[in-house]
């Protein structure tokens, strides 16, 4: 049932019919939570992920955290 309103307000939402599933979701949230800073070990936890290397595909995906260091490295004299 969960998969079927899923689907039905995504629709509604004018969400594309592929990312109308619950790993699109799960996927929001965790580059929300790696955008936001949070540690890597946090969102594995959080996700559920048993190998750490799940989790790594969404600091990937960031680009804020690689953006802000890139801001600091810059300042470097």
């Amino acid at each position: 049932m969960l998969d079927v309103l899923m689907k039905r307000y995504c629709t509604l939402a004018g969400i594309a019919r592929d990312k109308a599933h619950f790993h699109a979701l799960r996927h929001s949230c965790a580059t929300q939570l790696m955008d936001r800073g949070e540690d890597i070990a946090i969102v594995q936890d959080h996700l559920g992920h048993a190998s750490i290397a799940n989790t790594q595909i969404y600091a990937k995906i960031t680009n804020k955290r690689r953006d802000e260091a890139g801001v600091r490295l810059r300042g470097w004299k």
